[in-house]
């Protein structure tokens, strides 16, 4: 017997567990948002990076075409006031330059424009270089340690990316020189100037400027001693300024202990400066508001120092003994110092005593800052004269060059 029995079939419908249609397009519209928002904050971090790197490039190449220069204005006798009519036969500057600097090195002669270093800017010459303008140098060619070489004078770019904006020293108490993106102003001494140099950078063309004091040489024959080679040696007998050209002195004192009785009072120092023409006439000086004796003379000098109290044999060591006037060119008693000297010892005499009384030169330079590295450091117009007064054995504990120190600038 076949039993027919109806049998129920039950579908089971189940709801979908994936994402609508809105919600992907909603999620895929976040994501959008986010990874725009995350790719523009990386552009902008790349652009700052960019801009960063092309401001510090910017500045590095504007100083060290300003620390060049300043090593080659250095070794320079004089930097002319009008450059433009000073122009070498063998540069021509064209109409878009302009020459700022005109440096006379030593040995070639202030008359002979053909053998001057010029320093001028112009407009990028090619797209080889980054304008609006390019500072050129024209000069003698130099060796991988920054020395002149025989050879044919070149005239080459030194820093592109100079800016076309007109600089106009100010204040400037010599000659200003004004020009696009380089300028100078030149102390009308024509031993020192101020050197503007204006660098861009970036889209926008921004400004970067800065501006460094330079000093040509001195004359080191005025101050025969003064030199990087010799070891602290004394001036020769050769009086100051035997070149017979007119220069402004300024006389500063830098220290002065010297003790004129057994009780070590100070001595009260007399100087004078005395032309070697007959009769040794003084030259007249008149003091600064900066405490300087100041005087401009063509004539060939001593400096003469004496102290004002007659002294006694019978003084210790310290309490030095000697009351003749010392000229500056005593080869003994009279040390002369300039940039890149050897610095002297700074071994004072019973130097557990009172410092002030028992220094020496080397502790005298130590404590106002003219020593680094064992050598002396000063501008190069400057130097430092140190007197000897009260002994004259070389190797008594008293000779000890500190009786009068001087800071001479010529000018």
């Amino acid at each position: 017997m076949h039993v027919n029995l109806p049998i129920k079939l039950k579908n089971k419908h189940k709801k979908s567990t994936g994402y609508t249609l809105p919600e992907i397009l909603l999620g895929a519209s976040i994501s959008f948002v986010v990874i725009g928002a995350a790719g523009w904050g990386l552009i902008n971090m790349l652009q700052g990076n960019k801009t960063s790197s092309a401001q510090a490039g910017s500045r590095t190449e504007v100083n060290r075409a300003l620390e060049f220069i300043s090593d080659e204005v250095k070794k320079a006798e004089a930097i002319e006031t009008n450059p433009t009519t000073n122009v070498p036969a063998g540069l021509t500057i064209p109409t878009s330059g302009q020459a700022i600097l005109a440096l006379d090195l030593p040995n070639m002669g202030q008359a002979n424009t053909d053998n001057r270093v010029i320093y001028y800017v112009r407009s990028k010459p090619d797209d080889k270089w980054l304008g609006p303008k390019v500072i050129y140098r024209y000069g003698p060619p130099l060796d991988n340690n920054g020395n002149y070489t025989n050879g044919t004078w070149v005239n080459q770019p030194l820093v592109d990316r100079v800016d076309d904006q007109t600089i106009t020293p100010s204040p400037c108490t010599g000659t200003a020189i004004s020009g696009t993106g380089f300028a100078a102003c030149v102390n009308n001494n024509k031993k020192t100037a101020q050197v503007y140099l204006s660098g861009v950078f970036g889209d926008s063309d921004e400004q970067y400027q800065a501006n460094t004091q330079v000093y040509a040489r001195a004359q080191a024959e005025n101050l025969t001693g003064a030199s990087s080679n010799n070891s602290f040696g004394s001036l020769t007998t050769n009086p100051l300024n035997p070149g017979g050209t007119s220069k402004t002195y300024k006389v500063r004192n830098l220290a002065s202990a010297m003790g004129c009785n057994p009780a070590g009072d100070p001595c009260n120092m007399t100087i004078k400066f005395r032309q070697t023409s007959t009769g040794n006439p003084e030259i007249t000086t008149t003091p600064d508001t900066n405490g300087n004796l100041v005087f401009t003379t063509s004539e060939e000098f001593y400096i003469e120092v004496t102290p004002s109290t007659t002294l006694s044999d019978k003084f210790l060591p310290e309490q030095q003994n000697n009351s003749n006037p010392v000229l500056s060119n005593d080869s003994t008693r009279v040390l002369t110092l300039g940039d890149g000297s050897n610095a002297p010892s700074n071994t004072a005499w019973n130097p557990t005593a009172n410092p002030n009384r028992y220094q020496n030169i080397g502790n005298i330079l130590q404590t106002n800052n003219y020593i680094q590295n064992n050598k002396i450091t000063l501008p190069k117009n400057q130097y430092i004269i140190a007197f000897e007064i009260g002994q004259t054995d070389t190797t008594h504990p008293g000779f000890d060059w500190q009786d009068q120190v001087l800071v001479v600038t010529v000018e």
